[in-house]
C-alpha cells in the first residue's frame, strides 16, 4: 500500500471514531451514573414526578393559607416559599425545601397593582416599558420584564418613587410588546 492511501485510511479512520465515540456517549444522551463515576447525579425531568411535586404544593398551599407565597420545582424538588418561620417543620415533613420570606402573595400582588398605578402615570416610554409581573417566591419580592433600552431608566425611577414599598424587585429583559399598564 502506498504511503499516502496509508494516511488516508488512517484518517478516515480517526474520524469515523472520533464520530462514534462522541466524546464517549451515544449522541443526543447524557452520560449515566457508571459512565462518569466522578461526577454527581442531577435528578432530570425525566426522573421528577413533576405530579407528585405539585400536589405536595397544593396540599401545602392549602394547610398553609396566608402564610403560602409560591412553590417552584428546582434541581428535582419542590421548593415552597413561606411567611411564617414557624411551618418550615411542616414544610420539610411535606417534603418540600422551606424559604421564609417577608411578604405573602397578597401582598405582592398589591405591589404589582401599585407599580401599574405608578406607570400608568408616567409619560411614554415609561408608560409602556414594563411588560409583564411575576411573583417571585424565592427572594421574596417581584420580577418585573422590562424593554432591555430602559431597564436601567425604569429601575431608578421605581427606586425614586417606592410605589411598591419595601417589596423587593428584580428586573429582566423582556421581549414582550410595549402596552399602557392598566392602572
Amino acid at each position: 500500500m502506498k504511503k499516502r492511501q496509508l494516511t488516508q485510511i488512517l484518517g478516515g479512520a480517526a474520524i469515523a471514531a472520533l464520530a462514534l465515540s462522541a466524546c464517549g456517549t451515544p449522541t443526543g444522551s447524557t452520560p449515566t451514573a457508571s459512565e462518569s463515576p466522578d461526577t454527581e447525579t442531577q435528578p432530570t425531568e425525566s426522573t421528577v414526578d413533576q405530579e407528585a411535586l405539585l400536589q405536595i404544593q397544593d396540599k401545602l398551599s392549602a394547610e398553609l393559607g396566608q402564610s403560602f407565597v409560591q412553590g417552584w420545582i428546582q434541581d428535582g424538588q419542590m421548593h415552597v416559599a413561606t411567611t411564617d418561620e414557624s411551618s418550615t417543620g411542616q414544610i420539610e415533613a411535606a417534603g418540600a425545601v422551606p424559604t421564609v420570606v417577608e411578604f405573602n402573595a397578597q401582598q405582592l400582588r398589591e405591589g404589582i397593582a401599585q407599580i401599574m398605578n405608578w406607570q400608568a402615570q408616567q409619560d411614554d416610554p415609561i408608560r409602556t416599558a414594563i411588560h409583564g409581573y411575576e411573583l417571585n417566591g424565592k427572594e421574596g419580592g417581584l420580577i418585573l420584564r422590562v424593554d432591555p433600552g430602559h431597564i436601567d431608566e425604569v429601575k431608578a425611577l421605581l427606586d425614586e418613587a417606592q410605589p411598591a414599598g419595601q417589596i423587593p424587585l428584580s428586573f429582566a429583559p423582556s421581549t414582550g410588546i410595549a402596552s399602557p399598564a392598566a392602572g
